[in-house]
Protein backbone atom coordinates (compact mmCIF):
# COMPACT_ATOMS: atom_id res chain seq x y z
CA UNK A 1 0.00 0.00 0.00
CA UNK A 2 1.09 3.46 -0.89
CA UNK A 3 0.03 6.48 0.72
CA UNK A 4 -0.85 9.50 -2.07
CA UNK A 5 -1.50 12.96 -0.49
CA UNK A 6 -4.45 14.28 -2.06
CA UNK A 7 -4.75 17.59 -1.02
CA UNK A 8 -2.53 20.37 1.12
CA UNK A 9 -3.52 23.60 2.28
CA UNK A 10 -2.54 26.35 5.23
CA UNK A 11 -4.61 26.06 8.47
CA UNK A 12 -3.64 29.47 10.37
CA UNK A 13 -4.49 30.09 13.99
CA UNK A 14 -3.14 33.65 13.89
CA UNK A 15 -5.07 36.54 12.89
CA UNK A 16 -3.11 38.35 9.84
CA UNK A 17 -4.20 40.55 6.99
CA UNK A 18 -6.99 39.11 4.83
CA UNK A 19 -8.30 36.63 6.82
CA UNK A 20 -12.23 36.85 7.03
CA UNK A 21 -13.02 38.64 10.41
CA UNK A 22 -16.96 36.71 10.68
CA UNK A 23 -16.53 33.22 12.44
CA UNK A 24 -18.05 30.39 11.64
CA UNK A 25 -19.08 31.84 8.07
CA UNK A 26 -21.29 29.34 6.18
CA UNK A 27 -22.75 28.06 9.47
CA UNK A 28 -21.17 24.51 8.89
CA UNK A 29 -20.09 24.03 12.87
CA UNK A 30 -23.11 23.44 14.85
CA UNK A 31 -23.31 22.45 18.50
CA UNK A 32 -26.86 20.70 18.00
CA UNK A 33 -28.51 19.94 14.67
CA UNK A 34 -31.95 21.98 14.29
CA UNK A 35 -35.31 19.99 14.77
CA UNK A 36 -37.19 23.28 14.67
CA UNK A 37 -37.78 26.78 13.66
CA UNK A 38 -35.73 29.39 15.21
CA UNK A 39 -32.72 27.95 15.99
CA UNK A 40 -30.10 29.74 14.68
CA UNK A 41 -28.60 29.75 17.94
CA UNK A 42 -26.95 26.47 17.15
CA UNK A 43 -24.93 27.37 14.36
CA UNK A 44 -21.56 27.86 16.03
CA UNK A 45 -20.78 31.38 17.17
CA UNK A 46 -24.03 32.91 15.66
CA UNK A 47 -27.08 34.35 18.12
CA UNK A 48 -30.46 35.45 17.74
CA UNK A 49 -30.86 39.09 16.94
CA UNK A 50 -34.09 39.21 16.71
CA UNK A 51 -37.52 37.45 16.59
CA UNK A 52 -37.29 33.67 15.43
CA UNK A 53 -35.02 33.46 12.51
CA UNK A 54 -34.47 29.42 11.22
CA UNK A 55 -31.35 27.42 10.78
CA UNK A 56 -30.70 24.80 8.22
CA UNK A 57 -28.59 22.32 8.06
CA UNK A 58 -27.77 18.61 5.99
CA UNK A 59 -28.32 16.81 9.55
CA UNK A 60 -32.16 17.70 9.32
CA UNK A 61 -33.84 15.16 7.69
CA UNK A 62 -37.25 16.66 7.00
CA UNK A 63 -38.33 20.33 7.08
CA UNK A 64 -34.89 22.09 7.83
CA UNK A 65 -32.66 20.02 5.70
CA UNK A 66 -30.38 21.46 2.96
CA UNK A 67 -31.45 21.18 -0.01
CA UNK A 68 -34.28 20.04 -0.09
CA UNK A 69 -36.29 21.95 2.75
CA UNK A 70 -40.14 23.14 3.63
CA UNK A 71 -39.61 26.51 1.63
CA UNK A 72 -37.08 25.71 -1.01
CA UNK A 73 -34.65 23.40 -2.52
CA UNK A 74 -31.70 24.58 -2.54
CA UNK A 75 -27.92 23.86 -2.44
CA UNK A 76 -26.19 25.84 -0.05
CA UNK A 77 -23.36 28.37 -1.50
CA UNK A 78 -20.70 26.44 0.69
CA UNK A 79 -21.10 23.17 2.50
CA UNK A 80 -24.33 22.18 3.61
CA UNK A 81 -25.44 24.47 5.99
CA UNK A 82 -27.45 28.43 5.87
CA UNK A 83 -29.86 30.23 7.90
CA UNK A 84 -33.26 31.64 7.10
CA UNK A 85 -35.07 34.94 7.66
CA UNK A 86 -38.04 36.94 7.20
CA UNK A 87 -37.00 40.34 6.14
CA UNK A 88 -40.56 41.87 5.47
CA UNK A 89 -44.10 41.05 6.82
CA UNK A 90 -47.34 42.91 4.44
CA UNK A 91 -49.40 41.90 7.42
CA UNK A 92 -47.42 43.25 9.80
CA UNK A 93 -44.48 45.76 9.01
CA UNK A 94 -42.40 45.93 12.27
CA UNK A 95 -41.74 42.16 12.38
CA UNK A 96 -38.68 41.43 11.32
CA UNK A 97 -36.26 38.97 11.89
CA UNK A 98 -32.05 39.77 12.90
CA UNK A 99 -29.21 37.61 13.10
CA UNK A 100 -26.01 38.45 14.34
CA UNK A 101 -21.65 37.29 15.63
CA UNK A 102 -19.37 38.47 17.27
CA UNK A 103 -15.95 39.48 14.96
CA UNK A 104 -12.88 37.47 15.13
CA UNK A 105 -11.46 41.03 16.79
CA UNK A 106 -12.54 44.79 16.60
CA UNK A 107 -12.30 46.46 13.35
CA UNK A 108 -9.72 49.10 13.33
CA UNK A 109 -10.98 52.94 13.12
CA UNK A 110 -10.03 54.50 9.60
CA UNK A 111 -9.70 51.10 7.92
CA UNK A 112 -11.23 50.25 4.87
CA UNK A 113 -13.19 47.06 5.15
CA UNK A 114 -14.91 44.48 2.41
CA UNK A 115 -18.18 42.87 2.87
CA UNK A 116 -19.99 40.09 1.24
CA UNK A 117 -22.94 37.71 1.85
CA UNK A 118 -25.23 35.72 -0.17
CA UNK A 119 -28.51 35.90 -0.52
CA UNK A 120 -31.16 33.70 -2.02
CA UNK A 121 -35.09 34.67 -1.85
CA UNK A 122 -37.43 31.74 -0.95
CA UNK A 123 -40.45 31.18 -4.18
CA UNK A 124 -42.64 29.20 -2.19
CA UNK A 125 -45.80 31.38 -3.22
CA UNK A 126 -46.78 33.56 0.06
CA UNK A 127 -42.90 33.93 0.62
CA UNK A 128 -41.90 35.34 -2.84
CA UNK A 129 -41.79 38.69 -2.11
CA UNK A 130 -38.51 40.40 -3.09
CA UNK A 131 -37.15 43.22 -1.36
CA UNK A 132 -34.31 46.08 -1.39
CA UNK A 133 -33.00 47.51 1.61
CA UNK A 134 -31.30 44.21 3.04
CA UNK A 135 -28.54 44.92 5.03
CA UNK A 136 -25.43 44.19 6.94
CA UNK A 137 -24.62 46.50 9.68
CA UNK A 138 -21.73 46.44 12.29
CA UNK A 139 -22.48 47.41 15.99
CA UNK A 140 -20.62 47.63 19.73
CA UNK A 141 -24.41 46.40 20.78
CA UNK A 142 -25.72 42.45 21.11
CA UNK A 143 -29.21 41.95 20.48
CA UNK A 144 -31.51 39.17 21.41
CA UNK A 145 -34.65 37.94 20.17
CA UNK A 146 -37.19 40.17 22.34
CA UNK A 147 -34.13 43.16 22.23
CA UNK A 148 -34.18 43.88 18.34
CA UNK A 149 -31.69 46.37 16.50
CA UNK A 150 -33.73 49.68 16.10
CA UNK A 151 -35.10 50.42 12.38
CA UNK A 152 -33.04 53.45 12.16
CA UNK A 153 -32.62 53.57 8.56
CA UNK A 154 -29.30 52.61 8.05
CA UNK A 155 -26.32 49.96 7.44
CA UNK A 156 -23.02 50.14 6.69
CA UNK A 157 -23.38 47.61 3.54
CA UNK A 158 -27.33 48.06 1.70
CA UNK A 159 -28.66 46.89 -1.19
CA UNK A 160 -30.74 49.56 -3.06
CA UNK A 161 -32.05 47.05 -5.95
CA UNK A 162 -34.00 43.94 -5.48
CA UNK A 163 -32.71 40.72 -4.94
CA UNK A 164 -35.22 38.54 -6.25
CA UNK A 165 -32.76 35.59 -7.42
CA UNK A 166 -34.60 32.56 -6.49
CA UNK A 167 -32.82 28.87 -6.34
CA UNK A 168 -29.31 30.37 -7.27
CA UNK A 169 -27.42 32.95 -4.85
CA UNK A 170 -27.06 36.83 -4.87
CA UNK A 171 -23.56 38.07 -3.74
CA UNK A 172 -24.29 41.33 -2.05
CA UNK A 173 -21.30 43.25 -1.27
CA UNK A 174 -19.76 46.38 -0.31
CA UNK A 175 -17.05 48.22 1.68
CA UNK A 176 -16.75 51.11 4.54
CA UNK A 177 -14.31 52.80 6.38
CA UNK A 178 -14.58 51.91 10.12
CA UNK A 179 -15.65 54.87 12.35
CA UNK A 180 -15.74 52.84 15.57
CA UNK A 181 -14.23 50.08 16.98
CA UNK A 182 -17.39 47.28 15.87
CA UNK A 183 -17.16 44.10 17.52
CA UNK A 184 -20.82 43.09 16.10
CA UNK A 185 -22.25 41.72 12.45
CA UNK A 186 -25.86 41.65 12.21
CA UNK A 187 -28.14 40.80 8.91
CA UNK A 188 -31.40 42.07 8.20
CA UNK A 189 -33.76 45.20 7.38
CA UNK A 190 -33.00 47.74 9.04
CA UNK A 191 -35.42 50.03 7.31
CA UNK A 192 -39.09 51.20 8.11
CA UNK A 193 -41.81 49.84 5.92
CA UNK A 194 -41.87 53.09 3.65
CA UNK A 195 -38.49 53.05 2.56
CA UNK A 196 -38.59 49.25 1.72
CA UNK A 197 -40.05 48.49 -1.40
CA UNK A 198 -41.86 44.78 -2.67
CA UNK A 199 -41.45 43.29 -5.93
CA UNK A 200 -44.06 40.35 -6.17
CA UNK A 201 -42.16 36.88 -7.57
CA UNK A 202 -45.56 34.84 -7.43
CA UNK A 203 -49.27 35.72 -7.23
CA UNK A 204 -50.17 37.33 -3.92
CA UNK A 205 -47.03 36.80 -0.96
CA UNK A 206 -47.14 38.20 1.87
CA UNK A 207 -43.83 37.69 3.35
CA UNK A 208 -40.33 38.09 1.89
CA UNK A 209 -37.94 35.30 3.53
CA UNK A 210 -34.46 34.90 2.46
CA UNK A 211 -31.32 32.43 3.45
CA UNK A 212 -28.24 33.67 3.96
CA UNK A 213 -25.02 32.10 3.79
CA UNK A 214 -21.24 32.69 3.38
CA UNK A 215 -20.57 35.98 4.90
CA UNK A 216 -17.24 37.59 4.63
CA UNK A 217 -15.89 40.46 6.33
CA UNK A 218 -12.25 41.52 5.47
CA UNK A 219 -9.49 44.25 4.80
CA UNK A 220 -8.74 42.93 1.20
CA UNK A 221 -11.23 42.22 -1.23
CA UNK A 222 -10.11 39.16 -3.02
CA UNK A 223 -10.56 37.38 0.42
CA UNK A 224 -14.43 38.32 0.05
CA UNK A 225 -15.55 38.57 -3.39
CA UNK A 226 -15.75 35.99 -5.90
CA UNK A 227 -14.45 36.02 -9.36
CA UNK A 228 -18.17 35.88 -10.91
CA UNK A 229 -20.77 38.48 -11.37
CA UNK A 230 -24.16 38.10 -9.30
CA UNK A 231 -24.94 34.36 -8.48
CA UNK A 232 -23.86 31.17 -7.74
CA UNK A 233 -19.76 31.02 -7.13
CA UNK A 234 -19.02 27.38 -8.75
CA UNK A 235 -15.93 27.13 -7.01
CA UNK A 236 -18.12 28.01 -3.53
CA UNK A 237 -19.77 24.57 -3.67
CA UNK A 238 -18.59 21.51 -1.46
CA UNK A 239 -15.32 19.64 -2.18
CA UNK A 240 -14.33 16.43 -1.70
CA UNK A 241 -12.18 17.54 0.95
CA UNK A 242 -12.68 20.91 3.16
CA UNK A 243 -11.49 22.63 6.30
CA UNK A 244 -13.04 25.17 7.99
CA UNK A 245 -13.01 27.87 9.48
CA UNK A 246 -9.52 29.21 8.29
CA UNK A 247 -8.23 30.57 9.88
CA UNK A 248 -9.41 29.25 13.60
CA UNK A 249 -8.30 28.94 17.03
CA UNK A 250 -7.48 24.81 16.43
CA UNK A 251 -11.07 24.18 16.95
CA UNK A 252 -12.07 23.14 13.08
CA UNK A 253 -14.71 20.83 10.88
CA UNK A 254 -12.60 17.91 8.57
CA UNK A 255 -15.35 17.25 5.61
CA UNK A 256 -14.20 15.10 3.40
CA UNK A 257 -15.31 12.53 0.78
CA UNK A 258 -12.50 9.74 0.30
CA UNK A 259 -12.46 6.71 -2.43
CA UNK A 260 -10.66 4.98 0.32
CA UNK A 261 -9.49 4.90 3.67
CA UNK A 262 -7.85 8.08 4.87
CA UNK A 263 -5.84 10.30 7.59
CA UNK A 264 -5.50 13.50 8.56
CA UNK A 265 -1.65 14.90 9.19
CA UNK A 266 -1.15 18.16 10.58
CA UNK A 267 2.41 19.57 10.86
CA UNK A 268 3.99 22.74 11.70
CA UNK A 269 6.37 25.17 9.68
CA UNK A 270 9.25 23.48 10.17
CA UNK A 271 7.38 20.28 8.82
CA UNK A 272 6.92 18.38 12.35
CA UNK A 273 4.22 15.98 12.77
CA UNK A 274 2.11 17.89 15.61
CA UNK A 275 -0.73 15.54 14.67
CA UNK A 276 -2.33 12.62 13.49
CA UNK A 277 -5.45 10.75 12.73
CA UNK A 278 -6.99 7.76 11.39
CA UNK A 279 -10.47 9.03 9.62
CA UNK A 280 -13.02 6.54 10.67
CA UNK A 281 -15.52 6.85 7.18
CA UNK A 282 -14.61 7.15 3.81
CA UNK A 283 -17.07 10.01 4.00
CA UNK A 284 -17.91 12.35 6.70
CA UNK A 285 -17.68 15.43 9.08
CA UNK A 286 -15.54 15.81 11.80
CA UNK A 287 -14.98 18.88 14.52
CA UNK A 288 -11.71 18.38 15.91
CA UNK A 289 -9.34 20.31 18.42
CA UNK A 290 -6.23 20.93 18.84
CA UNK A 291 -4.16 22.36 21.57
CA UNK A 292 -2.31 24.28 19.40
CA UNK A 293 -0.30 27.82 20.24
CA UNK A 294 -0.69 30.51 17.47
CA UNK A 295 1.25 29.98 14.79
CA UNK A 296 1.15 28.72 10.68
CA UNK A 297 0.35 25.12 10.27
CA UNK A 298 -0.15 22.58 6.86
CA UNK A 299 -2.95 19.89 7.52
CA UNK A 300 -2.76 16.80 4.61
CA UNK A 301 -5.28 14.13 4.01
CA UNK A 302 -3.89 11.07 2.55
CA UNK A 303 -5.66 8.20 0.89
CA UNK A 304 -4.25 5.00 1.14
CA UNK A 305 -3.62 3.59 -2.78
CA UNK A 306 -2.42 0.51 -3.73
CA UNK A 307 -0.07 0.11 -6.49
CA UNK A 308 1.95 -3.04 -8.37
CA UNK A 309 5.12 -3.88 -7.17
Amino acid sequence: MKKVVIVILCLLTIMVKGQNLVPNPSFEIYDTCPDMGGQVNRATGWYNYGNTPDYYNACNSSFFNVPNNTFEYLLAYNGNAYVGMELYNQADTSYKEFIGANLNGSLQIGQRYYVTAEFSLASQISLSMAINKVGIKFSTISYSENYLPQYDNFAQIVSNNFIADTGTWYQLRGSFIADSAYTKIIIGNFFQYYLTDTLWINNNPSISYYFIDMICVSTDSTTCYSNLQDGINENALPKPISLFPSPNNGTFTLQYNLSAAGSLRVTDVLGREVYAYNLTNRSGQETISLPLSQGIYFWQVLQEHSVSA
